[in-house]
């Protein structure tokens, strides 16, 4: 600790100059405990999924109650992405791929939806949907992560892909850290539904 008035100058000058370059160091704190200047201006901008809604790199979550219209909602997000065109007003960056993944739903039904709201086209080319007929995928199969890879990822509903109650602080920590790995992976943005209760 600084004794003198010239020591404690000399500390604020060391300081200053830390300022000006961008980087000041506090005594005890690594640079791999919180994010650096230079982590953020690496960066960069936040670049838009929908303008004004999603952004890529990160994880978007759809609430509603059950049989309320979140599995159309994201059909017709999906459908902009494949596209390029707007979505409900807002813009959208292009999807190279889409992965729907819907395992409480079996294929006659989801097949059905797919066709309703012209997705059809995009099937086996920049679309793939698993459904209840292949199960639940599991998140950290070196398969499925590189399937989502620049993709971007939805997920519908919550409670499938949980091991155990989704008011469960541990379980969610679980499922969250496989999200994760897929953004980790440059999963372009990951979609969830999720039911909220029935009652309040």
């Amino acid at each position: 600790e600084p004794t003198s008035e010239e020591e404690v100058k000399r500390v604020l000058d060391d300081i200053k100059k830390d300022l000006k370059k961008g980087k000041i160091t506090v005594p005890g704190i690594s640079d791999q405990l919180f994010d650096t200047r230079e982590d953020f201006e690496r960066a960069g901008n936040l670049v838009w999924q929908i303008e004004g809604i999603s952004y890529q790199g990160e994880v978007t979550g759809n609430v509603a109650l059950q049989k309320h219209g979140k599995s159309w909602v994201v059909m017709s997000k999906m459908r902009a992405l494949l596209s390029g065109h707007d979505w409900m007003g807002h813009r959208v960056a292009k999807a190279k791929r889409v992965n729907y993944y819907v395992p409480e739903v079996g294929r006659a039904s989801v097949y059905h939806r797919v066709k309703t709201m012209q997705l059809d086209q995009y099937l086996d080319r920049t679309l793939f949907i698993r459904t209840s007929a292949l199960g639940v995928p599991d998140l950290l199969n070196e398969e499925v992560m590189e399937s989502c890879a620049g993709a971007d990822a939805f997920m519908d509903t919550l409670i499938r892909f949980l091991d155990g109650p989704e008011n469960n602080a541990e379980i969610i920590r679980g499922f969250a850290e496989k999200v994760f790995s897929l953004l980790a992976v440059a999963a372009r943005n990951v979609e969830i539904n999720c039911h909220t209760q029935k009652s309040y």
